[in-house]
């Protein structure tokens, strides 16, 4: 284990790339999702056969059946879990391309830990039309947002990135995870960490760091 917060445990996974002669079926403890940072290996599963190099990881929910081979040899793997992980895996197994930028500011909030750079530089990864809406849109009160109030389901992006912001303000300062935002607007971590870059042209974590300088 390397890094863990309430959004996100990291660990760090060496491998020595041998195979038995016949390959093992796995299955996931808990929704898992699996970053190369150097080697390449091959999953099967129900959907086929994915080769997973540093170009693209692998995102399982709990229970998810696979095989592996190392055809490439040794490899070292970041495997991360925690509810933005789970969130990742609502809708199943998937492949997700990994940009050399992406792949940087993971390093980044692995070697400097910040929760909440970790838990966006994640969320960052999933598709477009990963879920715009949280488990719970009914905004209720969370006691890690004090101040919260009900609002309609419905807001625009640019309401949505005041309210955020406005949350941050307010406790620059204290320790904020990803999923209290989140939570606090109603909507899933994605949908949040995007329509506050777009609006914003910062992540909420830079957004948190310009403050901390500014004060």
């Amino acid at each position: 284990p390397i890094v863990a917060t309430r959004d996100v445990t990291a660990i760090r996974a060496l491998c020595d790339g041998c195979d038995p002669a016949r390959p093992c079926d796995e299955h996931t403890q808990r929704a898992t999702l699996w970053l190369l940072s150097r080697g390449a290996f091959e999953l099967r599963d129900a959907a086929g056969r994915h080769l997973i190099d540093p170009t693209r990881a692998i995102a399982m929910p709990n229970r998810h059946a696979f095989q592996i081979r190392h055809p490439a040899g040794p490899d070292t793997c970041l495997s991360f879990r925690g509810p933005i992980v789970e969130a990742l895996t609502a809708r199943g197994a998937q492949l997700l391309p990994v940009s050399a930028a992406q792949t940087a500011r993971i390093m980044a909030a692995l070697a400097d830990p910040d929760e909440l750079a970790l838990a966006e530089a994640l969320a960052d990864l999933a598709p477009p039309d990963a879920d715009r809406h949280g488990h719970d849109a009914r905004h209720r009160d969370d006691a890690g947002c004090r101040g919260a109030s009900t609002r309609p389901a419905a807001v625009s992006d640019r309401d949505l990135s005041a309210a955020i912001a406005d949350a941050v303000r307010a406790r620059f300062a204290e320790p904020t995870s990803l999923g209290e935002l989140a939570e606090f607007a109603g909507y899933s971590v994605f949908h949040t960490c995007r329509v506050f870059r777009a609006g914003t042209g910062f992540t909420i974590h830079g957004f948190r760091r310009e403050l901390r300088l500014r004060h």
